[in-house]
């Protein structure tokens, strides 16, 4: 019933995410390396079937390379794989995903918890810049979060824990920062 049901790929990621007609992004979804954003060096699609899309793209930043595979399914559901290619040893400060979406839609979240029957539903809080911060203790790195409102919203889910670089950095798993008139998820 909310699932999405059209995409716009643009770089890495889209511009673009409809749920019930409507775009809920407020801003293309980015992922950054070192506080830089990748930039698109090539995208192709390489299947447009009835019940499978498949979209490949290359990407880059200063000591890195990305190659993106997008799997669209007949449902809606999107399977993207990032396979990160670095020039050399690389001294990474940052990596991360920032998935805006507009404030009239960004309402509630929910994540997987860290146990049974543990599982975080909230309302994403008020205030402006990170209004929410989850920290990144290993072995219970969220692999689900959706937020949203009621019947639109997006899903982002893995099937592996990320390793920290640097566990001495204090840095978070997920954040959720307000600002204008968007909501950013920011998954590190």
């Amino acid at each position: 019933h909310a699932l999405l049901t059209g995409y716009n790929a643009n770089g890495v990621f889209w511009d673009k995410v409809y749920a019930k007609g409507e775009n809920i992004l407020a801003g293309p979804i980015k992922i950054f390396y070192n506080n830089k954003e990748l930039t698109t060096d090539k995208e192709k699609w390489v299947t447009k079937d009835k019940d499978l899309a498949i979209r490949k793209s290359f990407h880059s930043a200063p000591g890195l390379k990305l190659e993106v595979k997008h799997e669209y399914e007949f449902d809606g559901m999107c399977k993207t794989t990032l396979k990160f290619m670095p020039n050399k040893n690389q001294k990474v400060k940052d990596l991360y995903i920032d998935i805006p979406l507009k404030d009239s839609i960004a309402k509630y979240f929910h994540h997987t918890g860290f146990g049974i029957r543990s599982n975080p539903s909230k309302y994403i809080p008020q205030g402006k810049n990170v209004v929410w911060s989850l920290p990144y203790v290993p072995l219970r790195y969220p692999s689900y979060i959706w937020f949203g409102e009621t019947f639109k919203g997006i899903c982002f889910f893995t099937d592996m824990t990320p390793i920290l670089f640097d566990n001495k950095s204090n840095i978070p798993s997920h954040q959720f920062i307000r600002n204008k008139n968007k909501v950013t998820l920011r998954i590190f």
